[in-house]
């Protein structure tokens, strides 16, 4: 039987936290969040993320938020500059 081998421990971690986005998605407004597809339940941009029921989210899925801030990063949107 062949032994086990793992991962170092937070080796995946700092990959992670290598990559640093400069966009909170806090910072985010509406006409953001909603200007991107949402990759998790697929609804197309301008329309609200849907629950597995199909009723509407209160919010955006958490996906959506970070396609979003990358788009804004990448100047795919253009950012508030009220904020």
């Amino acid at each position: 039987m062949a032994a086990a081998h793992g991962v170092p421990n937070e080796t995946v971690l700092r990959l992670v936290l290598a990559h640093r986005m400069l966009m909170r998605m806090s910072d985010l407004t509406a006409k953001q969040l909603f200007a991107v597809p949402c990759p998790t339940c697929g609804v197309a941009p301008g329309e609200r993320c849907l629950l597995h029921s199909g009723a509407p989210r209160t919010e955006p899925h958490v996906d959506r938020k970070l396609s979003a801030a990358g788009a804004v990063e990448t100047k795919r949107i253009p950012r508030d500059p009220r904020r």
